[in-house]
């Protein structure tokens, strides 16, 4: 991680050290000489699903790294692959809402779920 200590916080870099299995791609961006980290959970969706009752699923460890994340000055979002017809598919990219998700039960990887 010594070489993100222009991009990173040391408190971004320790969060990052610490949780880096967690997170499912890490974007830098700048424009206009203001930096922008995005964090990004992935969901794979598909387009039969788009009228049934359910949303996608997270761990409650998952739901307070993201919100973390985002205390420390990172952005999260919930990037949705949409799997179409013959190969096709489609990207959504939105704000990180717990409305748009619901919380699992905690799975073997999760720091709660080792104890």
């Amino acid at each position: 991680m010594a070489i993100f200590g222009k991009y990173f916080s040391s408190e971004q870099i320790r969060f990052l050290n610490q949780n880096w299995y967690s997170f499912d791609a890490i974007d830098i961006q700048y424009s206009d000489g203001k930096k922008k980290i995005i964090l990004y959970e992935v969901k794979t969706r598909n387009k039969y699903s788009v009228d049934l009752p359910y949303k996608p699923k997270m761990t409650l460890e998952t739901h307070n790294l993201y919100h973390q994340a985002k205390e420390l000055g990172l952005i999260p979002v919930i990037a949705t692959v949409w799997l179409l017809d013959n190969w096709q598919y489609d990207l959504e990219i939105k704000d990180f809402n717990p409305q748009d998700y619901y919380i699992d039960s905690p799975k073997l990887y999760d720091k709660r779920a080792r104890g």
